[in-house]
C-alpha cells in the first residue's frame, strides 16, 4: 500500500460506514514508503512520456516508482500502467 493508493481507495467510499471499513483495512496493510528524490523522478518520467505523446497522471507515476524502487509488483485494472511501463520497467499484473 502506498499514500497515493491509499487517497484513491478512501476518497472512492460511498458512505461513511464503507469509509471506516475500508480505512480499518487498509491500516492493516504494510506501506511502501516513498523513496528519495520521488518527485523528480516522477517529473522527469512525466517529461519523457509527454515527449511519446502520452500524458501520464502524476498518481499514477508516484504508484508505478514507489513500486519500482521498493521492488514491488503492482496489481491494477488501471490499463495507463501498461503505457507507463515503456518507461518504469515495473513487474504489472493487469486482471
Amino acid at each position: 500500500m502506498t499514500g497515493p493508493i491509499s487517497a484513491e481507495v478512501l476518497s472512492g467510499a460511498r458512505s461513511n460506514a464503507e469509509y471506516g471499513l475500508l480505512r480499518r483495512l487498509i491500516s492493516g496493510l504494510p506501506t511502501a514508503e516513498d523513496p528519495p528524490g520521488l518527485w523528480t523522478r516522477v517529473a522527469e518520467h512525466r517529461y519523457a512520456m509527454a515527449r511519446q505523446g502520452f500524458q501520464a497522471g502524476l498518481i499514477d507515476l508516484t504508484i508505478a516508482l514507489t513500486a519500482f524502487e521498493g521492488g514491488l509488483r503492482l496489481l491494477t485494472r488501471d490499463r495507463d500502467f501498461a503505457r507507463i511501463r515503456t518507461v518504469v520497467p515495473i513487474e504489472l499484473d493487469l486482471f
